[in-house]
């Protein structure tokens, strides 16, 4: 109890230090909840319809997984603002714990009270983040509605489900203890004896500059690596992925050692520049970023992280959406067929909302067989949910066909690497078969000809993997002779692509016959909005993945409250020499300007990094693309990337420079100093 009071008291001696802290905090667990709030919203908007459900899995999955993935981002980025707090406040209270030990406190106490203050610190930033998340979750709904065709995508909000809630909740606490464990070991370790050494401010220290231009090679000799040889030409799965974070930690590992010299050696180049520009405060300003060198590059490299995840999403979204998806999508524009639905398909969720089913009736699809005849290629689509063929998560949908029905099928339905439709419609036609793509097959361990068990309606069904290849909008395709085993009795939607010759507008006006509640649209049409869709969701991630800079910006706010604190006898003798406010004021803003705008522009260099290592490491091989031109893609990627970065870069600075302004306008009062006087002899 002893230590829980001291460490309410020791918090509440630096309530903006530890508040910003927390507030970071926040900002993680907040954005982790949004994301459930989001999905949850989507699939209750569907509620009618457990079709519709699992046509739109694929989309719920992915909007939740990517705002999870900004979420636990911002939260690390948090990580590294709470682990430079600590930092910052041993070193301010380092005379007062070395009196608490001369008094009798053992190591082992001056440990507890830290983790108790780091606890505290998370505790409350996980309970504003759960107070806040679904707020954010509602307006990162009204942020997609906004950027998306009318109708497109429903919601219709709710509360976040518990387990998530506990889930972020415990992020957020195990964030803030993991960060504070290496600081409050160095505050067990301080002496008694420190206690009668004067506190000094951070001086200036010298840089290993070797150690930053020994990375920059290194990076390049991946890029030159890359460029020549790209992995992604030759692995497959799982190796795709696993080599593809070894040389994204690789990278940022070489990044965060340019963040920890920059600082430095950044110091030195402008020194005379800024001298001329703005005089003794130009100088002041360069001189500042060389000092407590540790401290000024964990706050560069927070800044790094958060733009580094703006950068790295933007080119991992390009490269999936342009490279991966579209592709596949396009496959079908080119059959010059039409789609039959009960709905329609360009009305986007709207054109599922209030129906109960959404299948086709069988006199339908008899009917159209009937006024088609033999024109015409017919392929009924028809939807199942096995986890185990599942591309995105556990609940996309996987095509359901007959044997027979898979002579009219081609290669925009499944493409094939290993194997072909023969062979495949043997083996369907003698029981169960799948077509998977790649990274599936390894997801299940299984090879071309393997017998792998598969969840059916009634337990697990033995099915024999057909076929090895890409597949339409990356769905798995099972055939058998007996649908009843998937629940895949009904007909989604039909797919009719006229023979060669056949007159298409007699062919389209007879469709058009049709009963007039089935909706009749150019398969073109609904790839050319498919394509719009995928194009809009990626602003959505870049927008909130703009709040990482914004979390960073709290690490610049502590690290300059620090700078000014430890620097008030130096500001105080700049005043009685004629130093005004205004002028010590610019020097604290351009220190924060500087320091922002250096590890915003390390952080394009690590996200464009990461957005040239997906296309080039990870390829195309686990979706069965093998025909990419991955530099290309590489490219493509960093041409996306960049004006994003750029953005966020000018954003970091504007945030960087209020920060400043705002610290030294309030730290810089003479009560504000006297304060921290008083707080710091308690």
């Amino acid at each position: 109890m002893f230590v829980l009071r001291l460490a309410w008291r020791d918090f509440m001696g630096d309530k903006l230090l530890w508040g910003l802290s927390a507030a970071a905090v926040a900002l993680g667990v907040a954005v982790v909840i949004s994301g459930d709030v989001v999905k949850s919203a989507l699939l209750r908007a569907l509620s009618t319809s457990e079709d519709a459900q699992m046509m739109w899995a694929g989309m719920t999955e992915q909007l939740e997984s990517n705002l999870t993935a900004i979420g636990l981002a911002i939260t690390l980025a948090a990580g590294f603002i709470v682990f430079n707090a600590f930092g910052i406040s041993v070193a301010r209270r380092r005379r007062r714990i070395a009196t608490l030990r001369a008094i009798g406190m053992t190591k082992s106490q001056v440990l507890r009270l830290s983790l108790t203050e780091a606890l505290l610190i998370g505790g409350i930033g996980a309970a504003l983040g759960l107070a806040t998340g679904p707020l954010l979750g509602r307006l990162t709904i009204t942020a997609i509605t906004l950027v998306t065709p009318e109708g497109l995508l429903l919601f219709e909000p709710g509360p976040p489900g518990g387990a998530v809630m506990i889930q972020a909740a415990l992020l957020g606490l195990g964030i803030s203890i993991l960060a504070a464990i290496v600081p409050a070991l160095q505050a067990s370790r301080v002496s008694p004896i420190a206690a009668r050494r004067p506190q000094e401010a951070g001086g200036i220290e010298r840089s290993r500059a070797w150690i930053g231009w020994t990375a920059l090679a290194a990076m390049l000799g991946i890029l030159l690596y890359l460029r020549l040889a790209p992995p992604g030409a030759i692995l497959e799965p799982p190796w795709d992925v696993r080599v593809a974070l070894l040389f994204a930690a690789l990278w940022l590992a070489l990044v965060l050692l340019i963040s920890g010299v920059a600082a430095g050696v950044v110091g030195g180049w402008v020194r005379k520049p800024l001298l001329q520009l703005a005089g003794a405060s130009g100088l002041l300003v360069a001189d500042n970023l060389k000092r407590a060198r540790r401290r000024v590059a964990l706050t560069v490299v927070s800044l790094t992280f958060a733009i580094a995840l703006v950068v790295g999403l933007t080119g991992f979204t390009n490269f999936t959406f342009e490279f991966l998806m579209r592709p596949i999508i396009d496959r079908a524009s080119g059959l010059g067929g039409w789609v039959v639905t009960t709905m329609d398909p360009l009305a986007g969720m709207s054109g599922y909302q209030d129906m109960e089913r959404i299948t086709l009736l069988d006199g339908d699809v008899q009917a159209v067989h009937e006024l088609i005849g033999d024109r015409a290629v017919i392929n009924a689509i028809r939807y199942s949910s096995v986890p185990e063929l599942s591309f995105f998560g556990d609940n996309f949908f996987s095509y359901v066909v007959e044997p027979e029905e898979t002579i009219s099928a081609s290669d925009w339905l499944f493409e094939f690497e290993q194997g072909d439709w023969e062979s495949a419609r043997r083996v369907m036609a003698s029981g169960c078969g799948v077509l998977v793509m790649p990274s599936v097959a390894s997801e299940m361990g299984a090879s071309f000809g393997d017998v792998v068990g598969v969840t059916g309606a009634n337990g697990l069904v033995d099915c024999t993997v057909a076929g090895i290849g890409s597949s339409f909008m990356t769905g798995s395709v099972i055939g058998t002779s007996d649908r009843s085993q998937f629940n895949a009795t009904e007909t989604m939607f039909l797919i009719v692509i006229p023979r060669v010759g056949v007159d298409r507008i007699a062919f389209e006006a007879d469709l058009q016959t049709l009963n007039p509640d089935l909706t009749v649209t150019l398969l073109d049409v609904i790839t050319v909005a498919s394509n719009a869709m995928v194009e809009q969701i990626p602003l959505v991630f870049d927008g909130m993945a703009v709040l990482a800079v914004l979390a960073a910006g709290l690490g610049v706010i502590n690290t300059l409250i620090a700078s000014v604190v430890e620097r008030r006898g130096e500001f105080g003798l700049f005043r009685a020499v004629g130093a005004t406010r205004r002028q010590l004021r610019s020097v604290v803003t351009g220190e924060a300007a500087l320091m922002s705008a250096l590890g915003a522009a390390i952080g394009i260099v690590a996200g464009l990094g990461i957005a040239v290592i997906i296309p080039t490491v990870y390829g195309g091989n686990g979706w069965g693309i093998r025909d990419m031109d991955h530099w290309a893609a590489a490219v493509d990627g960093v041409r996306a990337a960049l004006p994003i970065g750029l953005f966020g870069w000018l954003v970091a600075v504007l945030i960087g420079a209020l920060a400043g302004l705002l610290t030294a306008q309030g730290m810089l009062r003479r009560r504000r100093l006297v304060d921290e006087l008083q707080a710091e002899r308690h």
